[in-house]
């Protein structure tokens, strides 16, 4: 882990993106973004083009641009500023696109701006009148396109047609892509759902299960899946269930707010309690604003 400077904003951070070449991308609840690369910090702001409050999505292309999303506006990075490539008057969703640029989701239609900054509507995955509220957005390894929706359940897109994937619960929160092809969606109400080759497995440990209700998803370098619950509580699914790892004896405290997974083996868990954990072979090294965090409250990795 890099160590970060001591001047970063005091205030919460929203969104983080490791990237590729090793530097780091911070969304903060003010709007303000940084990029922390090789010991050089640079800041985005209002004069570079960012949108004031927090993105509803953050994410790098492969070419290593950065896009987000802010009132129904997409923006892209571009000659150190912040532009606006496309905007919509309903709920905008992004992602990374493998053959380059990044699939939208605006409202019930999917849409895809390509490394031309050229936008294709690719038209509606959904019939039924009004906003189904997009809210997760991924790709897999096959080209296709998963549209979790917080009233509407989940999406594919594949080949020029849409499905409907049935689950367990229509409010997807979060969706994951795991080293086997296999697709996690996380449900506000019935815990995860694993999505295998037009087989479909839920995994809670019953109704009053507090896993039900899953905010953030990972899966590490062992290919064990971990959670973050809307509940505060962080737990690994086992061969007979989850393990509520947040309440064993070795927890360093915090209400759990996010989690992901490092290419060293290692999980980096985001708390509400001013605290990022790292845990590795079993220990815990915890960072506080005293060791370069901003803010009380980290509420996203990735």
């Amino acid at each position: 882990a890099q160590s970060l400077p001591a001047s970063l904003p005091a205030t919460s951070v929203k969104w983080i993106i490791d990237a590729p070449d090793g530097s780091l991308w911070l969304s903060y609840g003010n709007g303000e973004i940084l990029h922390w690369h090789q010991g050089r910090l640079e800041r985005f702001d209002g004069a570079l083009g960012v949108p004031e409050g927090t993105p509803q999505s953050f994410v790098q292309d492969r070419k290593g641009r950065v896009w987000l999303v802010r009132f129904g506006r997409v923006y892209v990075l571009r000659g150190g500023r912040f532009e606006v490539v496309a905007a919509f008057d309903q709920t905008v969703r992004i992602g990374s696109s493998a053959t380059g640029g990044v699939w939208v989701v605006a409202g019930s239609r999917l849409l895809r701006v390509d490394e031309a900054d050229e936008l294709q509507d690719l038209g509606p995955f959904q019939l039924e009148a009004g906003d189904p509220e997009p809210s997760a957005l991924i790709e897999d390894r096959e080209g296709g396109v998963w549209i979790g929706t917080s009233h509407r359940g989940l999406f594919r897109y594949h080949d020029g047609a849409f499905e409907r994937v049935p689950i367990a619960h229509r409010d997807v929160r979060v969706l994951l892509n795991d080293e086997e092809g296999n697709i996690w969606a996380g449900t506000n109400g019935a815990g995860l759902n694993r999505i295998s080759r037009k087989v479909i497995k839920l995994l809670s440990d019953g109704p009053d299960s507090a896993f039900n209700t899953v905010r953030s998803i990972c899966q590490d370098t062992s290919g064990r899946i971990w959670a973050a619950t809307l509940n505060d509580r962080l737990g690994f699914l086992g061969p007979e269930g989850w393990v509520a790892v947040s309440e064993e004896k070795n927890w360093p405290g915090g209400g759990v707010s996010s989690v992901a997974a490092a290419p060293d083996g290692a999980v980096w868990i985001g708390t509400s309690g001013g605290m990022l954990h790292r845990l590795k072979d079993g220990v815990y090294a915890t960072y506080r604003q005293s060791d370069g965090l901003a803010g009380q409250d980290v509420h996203a990795l990735c």
